[in-house]
């Protein structure tokens, strides 16, 4: 499959920002590094939690070792961005505990999904491990959410390559997803 013509892709991503901004969204572009190319997947290093008082943003490790750099420059775009009196910026402890974002699918309550807490789904798999799961869990637990495992199968890049929340319903491809 050939690749969109870089002027198409440009115009459509200033369509899709002058959509985002008339919405009453406020958009701010990264820069991009050719040295990093899959460091416009900003979901893949971070995970928020949101608190009565104060919120936080957890920069993940990335399993990939030519991902991991991608961590630091994010960490310095979130931290120009967010506002120290409202974000803390937190990072898993050990250097081994893997999870990357596209194995967290956050589900909040809301009218079309009555929960009584937030929960976070994260696939254990080729990019999430144990460990960095269960470090997840022990942060997520200081902001009531609830961490639920999920197995993925090892063809399956993310949680969220095999399974979605669409409109208060989950779509899952079984062939990636364990649902026994």
């Amino acid at each position: 499959q050939e690749c969109p013509p870089l002027g198409l892709v440009d115009h459509e991503l200033s369509e899709f920002r002058s959509q985002l901004s008339a919405a009453g969204l406020q958009v701010f572009v990264a820069r991009h590094s050719m040295s990093l190319p899959d460091a416009l997947f900003a979901h893949d290093v971070a995970c928020p939690f949101y608190g009565p008082d104060r919120n936080s943003l957890l920069l993940l490790n990335m399993k990939a070792e030519d991902r991991r750099p991608e961590v630091d420059r994010w960490r310095i775009f979130y931290s120009r961005l967010l506002s120290p009196n409202e974000w803390d910026i937190m990072s898993l402890h050990s250097p081994s505990a893997f999870v990357e974002g596209g194995d967290i699918a956050e589900a909040m309550p809301s009218s079309w999904l009555p929960l009584a807490q937030p929960v976070y789904f994260v696939g254990i798999g080729t990019r999430t491990n144990l460990e960095g799961f269960h470090e997840l869990k022990a942060i997520a637990q200081e902001y009531g959410v609830v961490v639920e495992p999920v197995e993925v199968a090892t063809n399956c890049l993310h949680l969220e390559t095999g399974a979605t929340i669409l409109a208060g319903e989950v779509l899952i491809d079984r062939r990636w997803i364990d649902t026994a």
